[in-house]
């Protein structure tokens, strides 16, 4: 249905993971999705549609459509976000994807990532704190993503200069990690193989 709103909507977070086949709990009473122009949440027998603006660089230089794919469901194809770009949308906002652990399970469910589009892609939303926060997530499960320490080293030349949250708009205390200058709260799960 939310893909049916906005002749631009692309699912994105959690509705991205549902259509991927990658999510781990059910979210029946909302839905999300990218879109080119500004929509108001609208509710439709019960389920709250959330429309969402591209991220500002992506609009900036006109590629709302990276990582856009096309899925068939049920005889209706759908737009959503590719893995990489779902992984990237939803580290950088997590509260779309139902907080943190659902965060962590979706992703568990992913068979691979293409590291290099997932740089690519965070690059163009050029945030020195998202890169903070990909470089420690995917170095603390290296293993399960075959991560290279190249890779490792590309990303923290581009992190944040300054701490920021690991979760975005987590308040709690929580130990710093100067490697990625990363606050992370006590007791979090981060490696995939914990959950």
């Amino acid at each position: 249905m939310v893909s049916r709103l906005s002749h631009d909507a692309v699912l994105s977070h959690h509705s991205a993971f549902e259509t991927l086949g990658a999510s781990h709990s059910e979210f029946p009473k909302q839905a999300t999705c990218w879109t080119k122009s500004p929509r108001h949440k609208i509710k439709i027998l019960g389920v709250a549609y959330q429309p969402l603006l591209h991220p500002d660089s992506l609009r900036r230089a006109g590629k709302e459509d990276w990582g856009v794919e096309t899925i068939a469901v049920s005889g209706l194809d759908l737009r959503v976000t590719s893995r990489e770009r779902t992984f990237v949308d939803s580290l950088q906002a997590p509260h779309w994807t139902g907080g943190w652990e659902e965060f962590c399970q979706c992703v568990n469910k992913f068979s691979h990532l293409d590291l290099d589009k997932v740089l690519e892609y965070a690059s163009l939303l050029n945030s020195p704190a998202l890169l903070s926060r990909m470089g420690f997530f995917l170095e603390t499960n290296r293993e399960r993503f075959y991560v290279k320490d190249e890779f490792l080293k590309e990303l923290r030349g581009k992190k944040s200069r300054v701490v920021v949250p690991l979760v975005v708009g987590d308040q709690s205390k929580g130990t710093v990690n100067r490697e990625w200058n990363l606050l992370v709260p006590k007791g979090l799960t981060v490696k995939l193989t914990d959950l």
